[in-house]
């Protein structure tokens, strides 16, 4: 019995306390790894939200936004490019696209055009597209615009959606000699599949979204620019990822 004592005193017990501190050390490192591991990552999120908040450096229109006084706008100089969109669907041409093709050119701001992803046929999109928007009148990569409200007639079929948005991208690629920019949210990203052949141009995103790897492009609602008109303004860091001729 002594000898049991003595064993459990001299051997178990040290142990058992030697083991007892290294968890308490490990477990508390560890967390603290874990939660450093956990800030960094919210603190690169917390960073391009930042700066998609805070900085812009281009924007995007249609009919919507209404008249815009395009020599006003030129005199921001954080307004050096815009995304003008031009058509919709299969025959849908957008009321205000010439108008502000022209009057944005005039005074040097630089043009893109986009298309809104909606109809069931991919030959018909393109054909309004490319009948509206000539490669010698714009100095962007076209875009594709691909929301979840625009999909709703094909009804959840994401294969097919997939499938014709690929062609449409096809046809346009052949076209304009230049594979076109998707405009989409990371929802929609994830529905699609692989994508990774893409330039993204990222809607506003939700808590927890994941940031495309291909992004470069990010947009935030809701600003008002030194003219009082409405519109949605977009971050770029590099703008020659857009030029419509560098991949020609």
């Amino acid at each position: 019995m002594k000898l049991l004592k003595s064993f459990l005193l001299v051997v178990v017990l040290p142990t058992l306390a030697v083991l007892l501190i290294t968890f308490v050390v490990f477990y508390h490192f560890g967390t603290i790894i874990c939660d450093a591991e956990d800030k960094a990552e919210a603190e690169k999120q917390k960073t391009i939200e930042t700066l998609v908040a805070q900085a812009y450096n281009g924007i995007d229109v249609s009919h919507h936004n209404g008249e815009i006084n395009w020599k006003t706008m030129s005199q921001d100089p954080c307004v050096q490019y815009v995304y003008i969109k031009a058509t919709e669907g299969e025959k849908y041409v957008d009321a205000k696209y010439y108008r502000n093709v022209n009057e944005a050119q005039k005074y040097g701001i630089l043009v893109g055009a986009y298309h809104y992803f909606n109809g069931k046929t991919a030959q018909k999109q393109f054909n309004n597209f490319s009948s509206v928007v000539k490669k010698e009148s714009i100095d962007l990569i076209p875009v594709i615009d691909v929301e979840a409200f625009g999909l709703k007639a094909y009804k959840g079929d994401w294969k097919k959606i997939r499938t014709n948005l690929l062609e449409l991208a096809k046809l346009m690629k052949k076209h304009y000699g230049v594979q076109p920019i998707l405009y989409l949210n990371a929802e929609v990203h994830s529905m699609l599949g692989d994508l990774s052949n893409f330039k993204i141009w990222l809607m506003p995103m939700k808590n927890n979204s994941t940031i495309p790897t291909n992004t470069v492009m990010f947009q935030r609602d809701g600003a008002k620019l030194m003219n009082g008109t409405p519109t949605d303004i977009n971050y770029i860091e590099d703008i020659n990822e857009i030029l419509y001729g560098k991949e020609i």
